[in-house]
């Protein structure tokens, strides 16, 4: 792995460890949730046994992941996997309600 990668997962999270308090969420209410992943409180996730969380994945701040099981009394499937590696910045909102596997860096004020 190229060092500079590691760098910038080490810096992200030394960031998460002095933001991060109790965020709320208890790995067990997710559908999966990886080795030295972080949560940034205060965060919003909307039906938690919808999201899969990778290994070495942080979401920072303010994010918003929803996953909506029915609409209008329509009952919908959602999964929402969030891969490996990845990064949600501040401020990211994604409500989904079918399916969507992210692999990636989620800018903040990004609105899915």
């Amino acid at each position: 792995m190229c060092d500079g990668w590691q760098r910038r997962d080490e810096m992200i999270k030394r960031i998460i460890r002095k933001l991060t308090g109790k965020t709320g969420f208890d790995v067990s209410e997710f559908r999966a949730f990886g080795a030295n992943s972080h949560l940034a409180s205060p965060l919003s996730i909307f039906h938690p046994e919808y999201v899969e969380i990778g290994n070495d994945t942080g979401i920072m701040l303010n994010a918003r992941l929803d996953c909506w099981p029915s609409y209008e009394g329509v009952k919908l499937s959602p999964r929402l996997v969030i891969g490996n590696r990845t990064q949600i910045t501040a401020y990211a909102w994604m409500p989904w309600i079918r399916k969507l596997r992210l692999n990636c860096w989620i800018s903040g004020s990004c609105y899915n």
